[in-house]
């Protein structure tokens, strides 16, 4: 009983194709009923998306139409449009990572270009105040937190005892604070402070 359902299905589509081959609207909108549910029901299932799903659905049968004078020979229609209608959703999703990824970097960049420009802010209002040092103190600066000279080597550089490095540097970075803080908020100047003092600069 099946086998006879399933001939008389295959003989009617087939009908509806040659129909559809030769111009038959009608032809085509019989076939749409008859497939659009289930065409449908796959592509949500690959998209998770109810909107993108109907629209690629419609372009599937909009190429069927187009192409109707191609698939009048085919011996199920069916085949075709799961098959387009699968490719087209597998295209979406590709093109929605691309644009994921694009906007991922596009999003780095502007960072990255804010966290450039306030790093140059920073480091020009610290330039500033390293420029307003006694030499010694301006010395001290340059040989522990630039240079990244301990305390012993700077002193051995400046020919004076650790200690007074140590004073020397203290003296620095309290100048550079008055500095910042007369120039800037308060939120930028403990960054800018702590940047310095952590070697983040």
């Amino acid at each position: 009983m099946n086998d006879t359902n399933d001939l008389e299905g295959l003989g009617r589509e087939s009908l509806l194709l040659d129909r559809m081959a030769n111009g038959d609207r009608k032809a085509f909108d019989d076939l749409y009923r008859l497939y659009f549910p289930a065409v449908y029901r796959n592509a949500c299932m690959l998209l998770k998306d109810k909107i993108d799903a109907e629209d690629i659905v419609q372009e599937t049968f909009l190429s069927l139409w187009q192409s109707r004078g191609r698939l009048a020979d085919r011996e199920s229609i069916g085949s075709w449009l799961f098959v387009t209608c699968h490719n087209r959703c597998i295209n979406n999703l590709k093109r929605k990572q691309v644009t994921a990824r694009a906007l991922h970097a596009i999003r780095d960049r502007k960072e990255h270009t804010a966290y450039a420009t306030v790093f140059e802010q920073r480091w020009a209002l610290v330039e500033d105040g390293v420029a307003g040092l006694s030499a010694r103190r301006r010395q001290a600066f340059f040989l522990c937190k630039l240079q990244r000279k301990t305390y012993e080597e700077a002193a051995g550089i400046m020919e004076i005892s650790k200690n007074t490095v140590k004073e020397y540097l203290s003296g620095a970075m309290d100048s550079i604070r008055r500095f910042t803080r007369e120039h800037t908020d308060m939120i930028t100047f403990k960054s800018v402070i702590l940047s310095v003092w952590y070697g983040a600069l």
